[in-house]
């Protein structure tokens, strides 16, 4: 999950090996609807589910609740093993709306532990000026995800590949 633009869809992709829809590079965010992609991974059946943007307004409560309430048709019995959460670090603001959006999804759906989180900053392949990314990546985790990581969420940076996927999942 995580704002329009930051790399859902794409980041499925790496894994799922499909390629990017053309409309996927238009302004207007694409995925509209919970969609599931079950994959074979290591020998284990994978769903990874791209989700509808969260972009800090009012209607996010309401996609919170669709995503939640999708997965919990899906997931009976509480199968949601992490929650991913992506965060472009080309963008030049950030609020505390991933902290506030993971915290109520999270008791959504049952309260998952923060432990379970991946908090993912996109476009690494993107940046121009590395020390500026590294600057802002600095400011997400000391101001706005601090109190998730304090409860166990851990940081990854997708470099838009499909091993660098896997490293997060795996995580």
């Amino acid at each position: 999950m995580g704002p329009a633009g930051s790399g859902k869809s794409n980041f499925i992709n790496k894994l799922t090996g499909n390629a990017e829809k053309p409309k996927a590079s238009k302004l207007k965010p694409d995925t509209q609807d919970v969609t599931p992609y079950p994959i074979a991974y290591q020998g284990r059946c994978l769903v990874l589910v791209d989700t509808p943007a969260i972009n800090a307004d009012q209607r996010d409560g309401e996609t919170l609740r669709v995503i939640a309430d999708s997965l919990q048709q899906k997931c009976p019995g509480g199968a949601v093993v992490k929650i991913i959460y992506l965060h472009k670090i080309t963008d030049n603001r950030a609020s505390n709306f991933a902290d506030k959006n993971l915290r109520t999804f999270g008791h959504l759906c049952g309260d998952i532990p923060q432990r379970r989180m991946r908090l993912v900053t996109t476009m690494w392949d993107q940046v121009k000026d590395q020390a500026k990314a590294t600057q802002r990546e600095t400011q997400l985790t000391s101001e706005f995800w601090q109190e998730l990581m304090v409860g166990g969420a851990t940081i990854h940076k997708f470099y838009n590949t499909r091993d660098s996927a896997e490293r997060i999942i795996n995580d």
